[in-house]
């Protein structure tokens, strides 16, 4: 479990239609490979599945949450919990093949949180 306060990113995400919480936090320090990641993530009280994006080139971390409202989270602390990898990052040249690659990610981390607690 590692956690950090959520910072504003360059808003790629949000434009794919996949907006993420975007961590204080230097990869190396979540001690994990690049990768996605099934995770349970706690944010002002509130726990949700999320979709962990960890990248050490350019360096990111940051957190797609599944069921979030919408509501602006910079400066919020957010924990996570990682259920399991999901996938490896890889690189794309175009945005259809990229926004398939984050929609399938995004379906095989549902699949797996539905399986522990179908609330998330």
């Amino acid at each position: 479990m590692f956690g950090a306060t959520i910072i504003p990113g360059e808003g790629k995400a949000s434009a794919l239609g996949f907006p993420t919480a975007n961590l204080d936090l230097h990869p190396i320090d979540t001690k994990l490979e690049d990768g996605i990641y099934a995770v349970i993530a706690w944010v002002d009280g509130q726990r949700m599945g999320g979709a962990l994006y960890i990248c050490s080139n350019p360096q990111k971390v940051e957190v797609h949450l599944l069921k979030h409202n919408g509501k602006v989270l910079y400066g919020s602390y957010l924990e996570v919990d990682v259920i399991r990898k999901v996938s490896n990052v890889e690189p794309f040249t175009d945005l259809p093949s990229l926004k398939k690659k984050i929609t399938d990610d995004v379906q095989k981390v549902q699949g797996i949180l539905a399986e522990l607690d179908d609330s998330l």
